[in-house]
């Protein structure tokens, strides 16, 4: 039997994109590699300058 996968928890991040134009873009993750990974779906034709977690929501 496979023991059941280990749940991490949800953190607020704040995506910047390079694009000074648009808005810094809010989304829940487990941490920032998966931010980028759904960051490439959602938005393919935006570069990214950086992510970071929202800490004013703790």
């Amino acid at each position: 039997m496979k023991p059941a996968p280990i749940e991490r928890p949800m953190l607020p991040f704040r995506v910047h994109f390079n694009d000074p134009a648009i808005q810094p873009f809010d989304i829940d993750a487990c941490d920032a590699a998966e931010v980028r990974e759904r960051m490439k779906k959602q938005r393919p034709e935006q570069s990214i300058n950086k992510i970071k977690i929202v800490r004013e929501n703790f």
